[in-house]
């Protein structure tokens, strides 16, 4: 991330792939561009998706942490 903030800095158009969605399609999506690309990939989910009580996917922060993980394998 310092290597990418470093050649932004010094005037190169470059930037970050970032996701903000609890859907398996999108996560799916996201991580396939990671894999068939150079670029990184952020991943993030709403706090009405995720949230300590749930949300309205019914994941917790670790839960969410362990299905993008598990759609990584």
């Amino acid at each position: 991330m310092k290597t990418l903030i470093a050649r932004h800095k010094a005037g190169e158009h470059i930037g970050i792939c970032s996701v903000c969605s609890a859907h398996p399609l999108v996560i799916e999506a996201a991580l396939a561009f990671d894999r068939n690309s150079t670029r990184k990939v952020l991943i993030e989910a709403t706090s009405n998706q995720v949230n300590q009580f749930g949300g309205y996917t019914g994941m917790t922060p670790a839960d969410f942490r362990e299905f993008v993980f598990y759609d990584c394998r």
